[in-house]
């Protein structure tokens, strides 16, 4: 056992050794010119479309601006008023591990927005976080495998969300006539409006927190319970409500029979397996 334990030891320092003297001798100097950065006229991009295969992070910045830190492959191309930007995992890099202690790995694409409304924005990273902070859009695509996603400050309409395994964070945010939906993961939304909405998970939770007074949405999990909570007194709402094996639960005390004021704005939530809780 002391032999096995020597022997790891040893591999160990050899793999260390190797690896700060390939980073000092060879790999420092060209990592240090695989930083990307490239800036756009904000006046000819009208829409965005993203391909990655690692993590993606949108946000609102004073010029269309594209930043890149990582020996992948990033390739960008306008056209017509689209800005594509592709990333494919480096031909030289293989299946091999990283040994190299002083090399960190950041597979992160970081892409700044003008404070204008994009046409259209697509974006499939089915690996890694993506992160969109401030952006907005008229016609949303996005497809995320696993993971998560993070959406903050955004004003989407038209959008249409699938995925795979993750989990979605809305946080002060305004969604119109827009659809998301999940296998297995979950939703956790936070002050943020929802009009004509629709939320789907096959397993998983759905929470509203700190809602506004007049929200429109839809939302089913098979497997899972939602809760909504109002940040103020609801008006003009309607509830629907209906739990399989579950039950639905309302303390919020502006509902009257499921109901308060005129019926503009219509809650309609849907559990298999599951309960749901209006607060």
């Amino acid at each position: 056992m002391k032999k096995v334990m020597i022997a790891g030891i040893a591999i160990f320092i050899i793999f260390f050794i190797s690896g700060t003297l390939s980073w000092f001798m060879h790999d420092k100097e060209k990592y240090k010119n695989l930083k990307y950065t490239q800036s756009y006229d904000a006046n000819e991009i009208k829409s965005l479309s993203i391909k990655a295969s690692g993590g993606v992070h949108i946000k609102q910045g004073k010029q269309f601006k594209v930043k890149y830190y990582s020996d992948n492959k990033v390739t960008m191309h306008k056209y017509k008023g689209t800005l594509r930007v592709m990333q494919t995992k480096s031909s030289n890099r293989g299946y091999s591990v990283n040994v190299n202690p002083f090399r960190t790995i950041n597979y992160m694409i970081e892409i700044e927005v003008p404070s204008k409304m994009l046409k259209h924005l697509t974006i499939d990273a089915p690996n890694n976080k993506l992160i969109i902070d401030g952006i907005q859009s008229a016609e949303t695509t996005i497809y995320k495998g696993v993971d998560s996603i993070n959406i903050t400050n955004c004003h989407f309409d038209n959008a249409e969300i699938n995925g795979d395994n993750y989990y979605m964070n809305i946080n002060n945010s305004k969604m119109r006539s827009s659809r998301f939906k999940v296998d297995s993961g979950g939703f956790n939304i936070e002050n943020s409006q929802m009009n004509d909405s629709i939320f789907l998970a096959n397993q998983g939770d759905i929470r509203f927190e700190d809602m506004p007074r007049q929200s429109n949405l839809k939302a089913a999990t098979k497997n899972g319970d939602i809760n909504f909570a109002y940040k103020r007194k609801p008006k003009n709402t309607l509830l629907k409500l209906h739990p399989g094996y579950g039950k639905s639960v309302v303390t919020q005390s502006a509902f009257k029979e499921g109901k308060v004021g005129i019926s503009h704005n219509i809650l309609e939530f849907y559990t298999t397996d599951g309960d749901i809780i209006i607060q």
